[in-house]
Order: structure tokens, then C-alpha cells, then sequence
């Protein structure tokens, strides 16, 4: 894939102001993308100027920098660079990747923003529901309150308790209990990087395998007014990892799949669903040496703070 970076009059001068008339002429560089998230510089063109950037010609790399304030800061560049020439595809690639890509952040909800206060105990009967009917039932025609109450029946019933006249309200206490903020906690960070985020003009979304509570809970949490869009799996119609949702979601915020990156905890969800249709994604795991070698360690975070390194 082919990106090109456009600039200020000064963007693309590889002559630095040597030209007849003393000064930049603009234009643009072309970097090459390779599936691993790797970006290399191709060419570069002013209005009267044009060369082909060679791997080993960092310093010639560095000249067409000047005045590409939007990928990185360009001192701390060109001393990488000098130092080691030979090694331009690996920095470019680390860089500017994302840092001069990225217009919309994507994130999961469960285990990378908030979490269930206290956790829960019914992790094997929801895999079991889930597979029976799957994305809360909306194939189906049943409701997600539904789906939920016969979650519940189920997994007291696999534990001895019978009288379906109390589970059902039991059930019901919890599905209303999980619409709001007393059976949540937002997890340490969140904030401070929502804030942070948006305040680069980058756009936030939320892509989750959730139910339609999902923005009252967010809204309770004081943190539905971070996202541009709130995507449930639910009322998408689709499910984390097909490519539907992840689709739905550039519609919505208007960005191409190259310039958006996404971040979550789960392995086929968050990280090799979005790449799957071009976006970017970044691995959020708290064990790195549990996750397999599919996964590029270079995008994997053990904390969301360390998901500002990309943007």
C-alpha cells in the first residue's frame, strides 16, 4: 500500500534551499506499507526536484524530512538515523507507522476501559450460550434481556438451585444492576488516555461484543463523552471478529481502514480481526509470554497508557 504524506512548503525540499531561488517548493513523499505494519520511504517530489530514496541514504532520507512536523520530532530522528544508516526500515517502520497515520483510535471495552466490579463466575455457561445463540441472541429474535435471564437460569440450575420463578427475578436484578455504573469500575489509566487522545484531534471509538447497555454503562462511567461512536455487536448485527464491525465502525467515523488503529485484550477480536480488513491494531495483555508467535510483540501493551507510543 501506497501513503503519501503531504505538507507545508517546506515538506519535500531534499536540496535544503539550494534550489535557483533560495527557497523549498513543496510536495510530497511516498512511503511503502508492508503487511507487518513497516513503512519505507520510496520517493519524494518537489515541483522541481525529484529523486528515488535508497535504503542506505539515511542522511538523504533526512533531507526530504525537513518540515514533516506531523510524523515525528525531527531531531530525535536524524540522530537515530546518523547513527545507524543501515538500519532506516527499521525506524521508519517503528515511527511512522502510526505516528503519522493515525486519525481514529478504536478501543474494546471489557478489560481494556472498564472491567466488571468484582468479577464474574459464569465464564463457561456464557462460552456454552454464546455458541448456541450467538452476538446476545439478535439472530435468533430473541432480546438481550432474554438472552441474559436464561444465561442466569442456567447457571444456577448447573448448580442445584431449581425455583425458576425467583432465578427469573434474580436474573432481571442483574441485567438492570449491569446497566449502570455499581457493577462496573473503569480501569486505572482509562481516563488520563481517553483525555490524552483527544486532545491530539484524533477521533475515539468503541468497537465491543456488548448489548445495547453498553452507552448507558459508559454514560454512567463518566466516559460516553470521550467516543465519537459507541459500536455494540449487539445492534451491529455483527460480532468482533467478523469484518462487518469493524467496517460499520470506519463508516461511521469516516476514516479509511489505513489510517485507523485498534486496541483490545483479545487475541482473534482485537488484534488479527481489525488487520484483517487493513486496519491497524495493537494487543493489549497483561502475560506477554503467553501470547503465540502469530502475534508481533512490537504491538502488544501491557498497560493502555502505552497505546499513546502509537498515535
Amino acid at each position: 500500500m501506497l501513503t503519501k504524506f503531504k505538507g507545508t512548503s517546506q515538506d519535500c525540499d531534499a536540496s535544503f534551499g539550494n534550489l535557483p531561488d533560495g527557497g523549498s517548493q513543496g510536495g510530497y513523499v511516498v512511503f511503502l506499507m508492508g503487511d507487518d505494519g513497516k513503512v519505507n520511504p520510496i520517493t519524494w517530489q518537489s515541483k522541481k526536484l525529484r529523486r528515488v530514496v535508497r535504503s542506505t541514504l539515511a542522511s538523504e532520507a533526512l533531507a526530504l524530512a525537513d518540515g514533516v512536523d506531523c510524523v515525528i520530532s525531527l531531531a530525535a530522528l536524524f540522530k537515530e538515523l546518523m547513527h545507524n544508516e543501515n538500519d532506516l526500515m527499521h525506524t521508519f517502520g517503528e515511527h511512522l507507522s502510526y505516528v503519522a497515520m493515525i486519525k481514529l483510535l478504536t478501543l474494546d471495552v471489557t478489560n481494556t476501559v472498564i472491567r466488571v466490579l468484582g468479577g464474574v463466575g459464569h465464564q463457561t455457561k456464557w462460552k456454552e450460550h454464546n455458541l448456541k445463540y450467538p452476538n446476545y441472541g439478535v439472530s435468533s429474535g430473541i432480546t438481550s434481556h432474554a438472552w441474559w435471564n436464561e444465561l442466569v437460569k442456567q447457571t444456577f440450575i448447573s448448580s442445584g438451585y431449581t425455583d425458576t420463578e425467583a432465578l427469573s427475578k434474580v436474573a432481571t436484578h442483574l441485567y438492570l444492576h449491569f446497566k449502570t455504573n455499581k457493577g462496573w469500575e473503569v480501569l486505572p489509566n482509562s481516563q488520563n488516555v481517553l483525555q490524552d487522545v483527544k486532545s491530539k484531534g484524533i477521533k475515539l471509538g468503541v468497537i465491543s461484543n456488548f448489548d445495547e447497555r453498553l452507552e448507558t454503562v459508559l454514560s454512567s462511567l463518566g466516559l460516553l463523552h470521550y467516543f465519537d461512536f459507541v459500536l455494540c455487536s449487539r445492534l451491529a448485527g455483527h460480532a468482533k471478529p467478523q469484518p462487518q464491525i469493524y467496517e460499520k465502525a470506519l463508516e461511521l467515523s469516516g476514516i479509511s481502514a489505513s489510517d485507523a488503529l485498534h486496541v483490545g485484550d483479545h487475541i482473534d477480536n482485537d488484534y488479527t480481526g481489525p488487520r484483517n480488513i487493513g486496519m491497524s491494531s495493537v494487543l493489549l495483555c497483561n502475560n506477554v509470554e503467553k501470547i503465540p508467535d502469530h502475534v508481533d510483540k512490537k504491538f502488544v501493551i501491557t498497560n493502555l497508557v502505552d497505546i499513546l507510543k502509537f498515535i
